[in-house]
């Protein structure tokens, strides 16, 4: 049973580094939630959607915890609803570890499923961006 810990943990140490350093160096800079509000529209090319899977067009981030996703899917475009949070820190039981992102995402697309998005917020050129994997928003 020890050994299995250790190998989950050496499994699941890749994750959580992309987790926490997806889309560069982390920066000591904290946005207000001021500064997050309004429409963040995709950066990057988008793919065609498939029916195990969708794709997010836009976020808008419309309180301090409500957020409404523009997606496609297999079914056509539509608008969710979701929530985050501004700040987001969750240890690891007692490994020391903890995974850490800007924005934390929830939302479902169905009655069954949640999904969750652990975004880093960087700044270029003068604008912001969310990232996280293949996504890339840019804050109207």
């Amino acid at each position: 049973m020890k050994h299995l810990r250790i190998i989950a943990l050496i499994a699941l140490l890749p994750l959580f580094t992309m987790c926490m350093f997806q889309g560069g160096e982390r920066k000591d800079k904290e946005y207000s939630v001021s500064e997050l509000l309004g429409k963040w529209n995709r950066d990057n090319p988008k793919k065609s959607p498939t029916e195990e899977n969708h794709e997010i067009e836009f976020i808008q981030l419309v309180n301090d915890s409500i957020a409404e996703l523009g997606i496609k899917d297999s079914t056509g475009e539509r608008v969710i609803k979701g929530t985050w949070n501004n700040h987001f820190k969750k240890e690891i039981g007692s490994t020391g570890m903890a995974i850490e992102s800007d924005i934390h995402l929830t939302y479902y697309i169905d009655d069954h499923h949640s999904h969750m998005l652990l975004l880093n917020i960087h700044e270029k050129n003068d604008h912001l961006f969310m990232s996280v994997g293949d996504y890339n928003f840019q804050k109207e």
